[in-house]
């Protein structure tokens, strides 16, 4: 009988700790800010892109045939990830091209359009007036690259090629002036 009752009080201590792992577990997880997904990248040297370039090759500084160093710029880079099939892509396209029109002498912005056809990207680059640098990246490698999980994904690059930001879904205007605190004259 001490036995039995013995197993019991083990069993119940092991369930409890169980349970209070799990709960220590969920509360955890409802504590992390989901408003600024964090990629292991964060903080270091952004990989180079390998791309097919579509439009705008002519503007990337060290451009060594389709390999693209975001170091290489001098620039605040924000980059996007999006393809022509993709709603919220068609949602954000006029704020990056405002950017880009606005502040392109401080701020390179780079497209790339991820899983879709030449045809497709250029005609939803005309259709969006889209007229900085865009490459595609037909078979994701470069998205796996930078560990993008959808379209559209953007991030942010500093001036010495270093990723800072990541933002998944379409940006907002908010987003964008994030690429403040990586301007010397903090003025976009």
């Amino acid at each position: 009988m001490m036995q039995v009752r013995r197993a019991h009080v083990l069993i119940s201590i092991a369930l409890l700790a169980v349970a209070a792992l799990l709960v220590y577990t969920l509360a955890r997880g409802l504590t992390i800010d989901q408003s600024k997904p964090r990629t292991v990248l964060e903080g270091k040297l952004a990989p180079a892109l390998v791309l097919n370039w579509l439009q705008g090759e002519n503007l990337l500084r060290g451009l060594q045939g389709e390999r693209f160093s975001a170091a290489a710029q001098g620039k605040v880079l924000v980059l996007n990830f999006w393809a022509s099939w993709c709603l919220s892509c068609r949602q954000e396209a006029p704020l990056l091209q405002d950017l880009w029109d606005r502040a392109r002498e401080r701020v390179l912005v780079v497209g790339v359009a991820v899983h879709d056809e030449e045809t497709e990207a250029r005609r939803f680059a005309s259709q969006y007036n889209k007229t900085y640098p865009l490459g595609l990246d037909r078979h994701g490698r470069m998205a796996i690259d930078y560990g993008v999980t959808g379209v559209p994904e953007t991030f942010i690059i500093d001036a010495q090629g270093v990723l800072q930001r990541r933002n998944i879904g379409a940006i907002s205007a908010e987003f964008l002036q994030q690429v403040n605190d990586f301007l010397p004259e903090n003025n976009l």
